[in-house]
């Protein structure tokens, strides 16, 4: 039976052998990953931090980001998480606390979905680490349905 996917992005789906029927209509992650990484390159950003949700799809596209950056030179200072939630309000002053200490202008922000993506960034902002001296670069999972 043919599978056609238009937002499932995990590498893992690429593999032939275990799903050869399977195709996408959306590139996988590891582009993603790793044209991120390249953006960094190029723009000249030689550090960062990076802010991810533990699901499977933010932690598997922050791996392939982190090795993709590290192997074109760009430091991760620090590496922050929190569970994926539904709450947008979530408390995040510590992951922000551990962000100021590594002393980075430059953030990835890689999460699975909206409300993880807007407690994220309005923490950031809460904790000054948001406006025209920051960056927080993201990912696909910031849009969700709602």
């Amino acid at each position: 039976v043919p599978q056609v996917a238009q937002t499932s992005t995990s590498p893992l789906l690429s593999n032939k052998e275990k799903f050869p029927t399977f195709s996408r209509v959306v590139p996988p992650d590891d582009w993603q990953g790793s044209l991120l990484a390249g953006i960094v390159r190029d723009i000249g950003w030689r550090s960062m931090s990076i802010l991810y949700s533990t699901d499977d799809y933010a932690r598997e596209l922050m791996q392939i980001f982190k090795d993709s950056a590290e192997r074109d030179g760009i430091a991760i200072r620090t590496l922050a998480s929190f569970v994926l939630t539904e709450d947008s309000d979530l408390d995040l002053s510590s992951q922000m606390e551990q962000i100021k200490r590594a002393r980075t202008n430059i953030n990835a922000l890689i999460v699975g979905n909206t409300a993880s993506a807007l407690a994220a960034l309005k923490a950031a902002t809460a904790a000054g680490l948001a406006g025209p001296d920051y960056v927080w670069m993201g990912v696909d999972g910031w849009f969700s349905r709602e």
